[in-house]
């Protein structure tokens, strides 16, 4: 019979830094008191500006390592729920998100990761989403995933030995792309992966990749392509360039400049290829 899962199943894990307070929970939770949850916090900080939790359901880990994929896998190796939620500190939860989550790993109870919708600080869908949930994720769709969207299978994720690509994520020289490395390490690995239609919570319009200067984030793009498609990376660079253009994101002529820092940033990441961890 498969598992039925349940709100108190879920351990949602922050990623902040430099915290000494827990007040930046109550915006994350509006709608009730944050000791109703499971939540583990990753704190990068510095030996001078530790945080303290004094209550049981909020664990604290002080971390004096920076990047954010460190700030993950740290949360991994803690966590202690059945379902893991991934979470930055300036988004703020739904209120009905326990119920949306635990149903749907109940539906889908071979499914390692479930990623869910996001909202916008206008109430509006933060991307455009399929229609339909799907039990399957496309290599668009795979692209397009951010980590406050994804949740985990505990149990699934550790027999897997599942790990964030620490040379990818805020805090190196490849600040964005983790989740999709993330996501292919999983389809790699014939994972199920689930897209579940329900809303989980709100995300500030300033985030991520959209305040990122456009040159970074080509060059960043050349190695995240690389990581995953290999030689074909720059296919997928000419696919971005013509949707950012149909999308009035660039112009045409920043075409030929971004493909060269996306080049760019794919003979880098080639050359250290293989010199890091995932600790």
């Amino acid at each position: 019979m498969a598992e039925i899962f349940k709100k108190s199943d879920i351990e949602v894990l922050v990623a902040t830094m430099h915290r000494t307070t827990l007040d930046f929970l109550k915006p994350m939770f509006p709608f009730a008191e944050v000791y109703d949850f499971s939540i583990l916090i990753i704190n990068q900080t510095t030996p001078d500006k530790l945080l303290k939790a004094d209550n049981p359901q909020i664990r604290v880990v002080n971390s004096f390592e920076k990047g954010l994929s460190r700030s993950r896998n740290l949360a991994l190796q803690h966590a202690k729920g059945k379902i893991l939620l991934i979470a930055d500190d300036d988004i703020v939860y739904c209120d009905d998100f326990t119920e949306t989550v635990s149903g749907a790993f109940s539906e889908y109870p071979g499914a390692t990761l479930i990623t869910f919708r996001t909202l916008n600080g206008q109430g509006k869908l933060f991307k455009k989403y399929t229609k339909m949930g799907y039990s399957a994720i496309s290599t668009f769709q795979k692209l397009g995933i951010m980590s406050v969207e994804m949740a985990l299978n505990h149990q699934k994720a550790k027999m897997a030995g599942l790990r964030f690509d620490t040379r990818f994520g805020l805090g190196t020289d490849y600040p964005l792309g983790e989740e999709a490395v993330f996501v292919h390490q999983l389809q790699q690995k014939k994972h199920q992966l689930v897209m579940f239609p329900g809303v989980i919570n709100i995300h500030p319009d300033n985030a991520g990749s959209e305040t990122m200067d456009v040159i970074k984030k080509y060059f960043t793009l050349g190695a995240v392509y690389s990581a995953i498609f290999g030689k074909r990376y720059f296919y997928w660079i000419f696919i971005k360039l013509f949707f950012d253009c149909k999308q009035q994101k660039i112009t045409l002529s920043q075409v030929y400049n971004l493909w060269k820092h996306a080049t760019r940033g794919h003979k880098n990441f080639s050359s250290v290829n293989g010199k890091h961890d995932n600790t």
